[in-house]
């Protein structure tokens, strides 16, 4: 499905955010790693930008700055002109709880903790909402 850009008319479509999100996690997951941030604990799954792992080593991932402007694009009316409004929402706090939701998803038992983002995936199994695509089974 593609979505246009209000402001200049640009389409992202679905599969183009689904390539976005999957650079930005295989990055991600090897700048965690690298960190020792993954594998994360059985009994401790969860993980926080500020608390477990540096926001800005995520920023610096290859393909954050792609998936934020692709949800930029396709979302005006929840991304665009953030200062101005009242409530303010940023497309990176959704990529951060995005990859948060993947790294939980890698550390629950059913996934044997299994970090590796190069698995191949159901392309339908990847959506904006579920992480399920990024472990191996």
């Amino acid at each position: 499905m593609a979505r246009r850009d209000s402001q200049n008319g640009a389409m992202a479509t679905d599969a183009e955010i689904r390539a976005a999100a999957r650079t930005f996690i295989a990055s991600a997951f090897a700048a965690l790693r690298e960190e020792h941030v993954i594998p994360t604990p059985i009994y401790h799954p969860y993980v926080a930008v500020g608390r477990d792992y540096f926001g800005d080593t995520i920023r610096g991932a290859a393909g954050h700055a792609e998936l934020e402007r692709l949800l930029d694009e396709t979302y005006p009316e929840r991304f665009a002109e953030p200062l101005k409004r009242r409530h303010a929402e940023f497309a990176s706090g959704y990529i951060f709880s995005f990859l948060e939701a993947a790294i939980a998803r890698c550390a629950r038992q059913e996934w044997s903790g299994n970090f590796d983002p190069d698995w191949p995936y159901s392309p339908r199994r990847l959506t904006r909402s579920s992480a399920a695509g990024m472990c191996r089974t």
